[in-house]
């Protein structure tokens, strides 16, 4: 039965269901999306056969407050899809986080990472688990809902169904944890549900000048290179004949305000134009500098660059560049601050709070990464101008704490690399001592930083063609490092075939901790070419799986440890984001010091069981801003 409940005079039979239920299925309509604006309407817990729908602005939040007591004090365990967004109303209104959690969502995505959808709707599980289509048509009625309205019995009959279905699905779900053995990551993944919406919740304290400077910035630098890539450009390119050909040799297909070129110039069309004057300005004013292929075209045209595309790397390994190129690079990196870094950021300001709450989906990534979104604060330059304009609180730190080479270390059970790291050495140490033929103590600076590239390609794959590619060198240098390395520390390389094999065998890989990412299978190929990507593909996103995963376990572990075990209290110490292998956290001054020991050592605690002999390892600093 349904029981609408507007005051406490009417939750005998309530309380009498929740003592005698484990499992409770939960929901909240609201008025938004928005968490900490929304018009909180109805809280609806199905116990047993009866769902109880509590119509919030009738009940009161002090009344609703005892009843979310109740579930947090008895430890009930809160079913929910997408529960981020209803423990995320409820804190907001009553103070109270629920913690012990099955998310029908985010246990869907970690069942099926890999060939799953990252975001599974409710309608989408109720129909594959309880064969029934859900009716999600009356929404409309919570979103129009103006303090005052009644509950209506559609919009009753509605709240219900939200909770009808996912204990079913929870079962189901379930089943799958363990076929799979997932049982590890599903505890991991649920607790950390709570830790992700206190995190959003939290947001970021930004400097909206700072950052508006900084954007600025950017945008007179773009405009300032791009004016001076266009004076360039058109002193070195050859006289044409007339104006359509300049367009066809620069691949320009339109003018600057996207109209085709059909007639410029008093209705004259391009070809019949033969001034010089004339077609030098036309050009000027019409090439686009973010034009890769019209880039690409003034290269070879102006230039006499053999160059098959403009991808950063291409050019950064030509050899002698002309002045250009920097000036294309440099133009590039400050679009894009200027885009993807700029007043969007600012408009995401929440009114209420002063700060930035972006979204963090804890499993945005087949590997287990989180990724941001709304904004994407794991896109933020690493650079100090960047990273500086995200501040404290007066009266606040922020603590900033990442694992040090943190995939190199679970990479290996190699015996030197062991050693290395037990001597307070490291990785990009150990290859240099054995691509420079030298001791571990006698290693430069300079050779450790030319040995750190050499470790990224050979970690991730690449082969003698590829070392000699990415690092600019002649193949019979590559090759004797490669064969250097390979020697020295062959399951360096090695393990990445044998893994490889494994996984291309049962068509999933899995971190240290369990976590599966699998792979969709192909039954038809074109050509043996197509066939060998494909196997190429699954054997390196595979590998990639078991470090960066694993070292998402490591991170989302750390977060859970440092979000249950706080001593602080909630507003000394909260977690406000995270970015693959680092943690940030706002504290409060008087704590800086402590708050900062206790992070590092519940991180330590986190990754240490994962590293065998390899002494885990982070890095960290307490500032009034988030630190590089």
């Amino acid at each position: 039965m349904i029981f609408t409940i507007s005051n406490l005079t009417q939750i005998q039979n309530f309380q009498k269901d929740l003592e005698s239920t484990s499992i409770v299925p939960l929901d909240v309509e609201s008025n938004s999306l928005d968490r900490l604006t929304a018009l909180w309407i109805t809280l609806q817990l199905k116990l047993g056969e009866n769902t109880y729908i509590f119509h919030i602005p009738e009940f009161g939040v002090k009344n609703i407050t005892y009843v979310t007591d109740l579930l947090k004090s008895s430890n009930k365990l809160i079913v929910g899809h997408n529960l981020k967004y209803d423990i995320g109303i409820i804190k907001v209104n009553t103070g109270i986080m629920l913690t012990n959690l099955h998310d029908t969502f985010t246990s869907e995505v970690i069942i099926f990472a890999g060939v799953g959808d990252f975001y599974p709707s409710l309608r989408d599980l109720v129909k594959k688990y309880c064969n029934t289509i859900l009716d999600k048509e009356s929404r409309e009625l919570f979103i129009n809902y103006k303090l005052g309205d009644i509950l209506t019995e559609q919009m009753i009959q509605y709240a219900a169904l939200d909770v009808q279905y996912v204990e079913k699905i929870r079962d189901e779900q379930l089943k799958l944890v363990d076929e799979r053995k997932l049982n590890r990551t599903y505890e991991l993944e649920n607790k950390l549900v709570a830790v992700t919406t206190s995190m959003e919740l939290n947001g970021v304290k930004i400097d909206s000048s700072k950052w508006a400077g900084l954007t600025q910035s950017a945008l007179d630098d773009t405009r300032r290179l791009e004016e001076e890539i266009k004076d360039e450009i058109v002193t070195r390119l050859p006289r044409f004949e007339n104006a359509y050909g300049a367009c066809k040799a620069i691949g320009i297909s339109k003018d600057a305000d996207g109209n085709n070129l059909q007639t410029i110039k008093h209705s004259t069309p391009l070809k019949y134009i033969t001034e010089y004057d004339f077609i030098v300005d036309w050009i000027r004013r019409n090439i686009n500098v973010q034009s890769n292929a019209q880039i690409k075209h003034i290269l070879q045209l102006a230039y006499n660059l053999d160059v098959t595309d403009t991808n950063e790397k291409t050019l950064l390994l030509l050899k002698n560049p002309p002045e250009i190129v920097s000036k294309i690079l440099s133009f590039r990196e400050r679009a894009k601050k200027q885009t993807t870094y700029g007043d969007n950021i600012l408009d995401l300001i929440h009114k209420k709070t002063g700060r930035v709450h972006a979204n963090f989906n804890q499993n945005g990534t087949s590997t287990g990464r989180y990724s941001s979104s709304q904004p994407n604060l794991q896109n933020i330059p690493r650079e100090n101008d960047y990273r500086s304009c995200f501040i404290a609180e007066d009266g606040y730190d922020i603590i900033t704490i990442d694992y040090d080479q943190q995939e190199y270390r679970l990479a290996t059970g190699e015996r030197k690399i062991i050693d290395a790291y037990l001597a307070g050495k490291d990785m990009h140490t150990l290859t240099a001592s054995i691509i420079n033929n030298v001791p571990l103590d006698k290693v430069t600076k300079e050779q450790r930083t030319n040995a750190k590239p050499v470790n990224f390609g050979l970690f991730y794959g690449a082969t003698v063609w590829g070392l000699k590619y990415n690092l600019g060198i002649s193949l019979e240098e590559a090759q004797r490092i490669y064969d250097a390395v390979l020697g020295g520390i062959p399951t360096f390389i090695g393990a990445r075939n044998k893994f490889g094999d494994e996984i291309l065998k049962r068509m999933y890989s899995k971190t240290l901790l369990g976590r599966r990412r699998y792979f969709k299978g192909q039954d038809r190929f074109e050509d043996t070419k197509e066939y060998q990507k494909f196997i190429t593909k699954i054997k390196r996103e595979g590998f990639n799986h078991i470090i960066q995963g694993t070292g998402a376990d490591i991170t989302k572990t750390a977060l859970n440890l440092i979000y249950y075990e706080n001593p602080f209290g909630e507003e000394n110490l909260k977690i406000i984001l995270t970015e693959h292998d680092e943690i940030v956290c706002e504290v409060r001054k008087e704590y800086s010091q402590p708050a900062f020991e206790f992070i590092k050592s519940k991180m330590l605690q986190a990754e240490q069981p994962f590293l065998g002999e390899i002494p885990a390892s982070i890095s960290g600093t307490i500032s009034n801003c988030w630190s590089k």
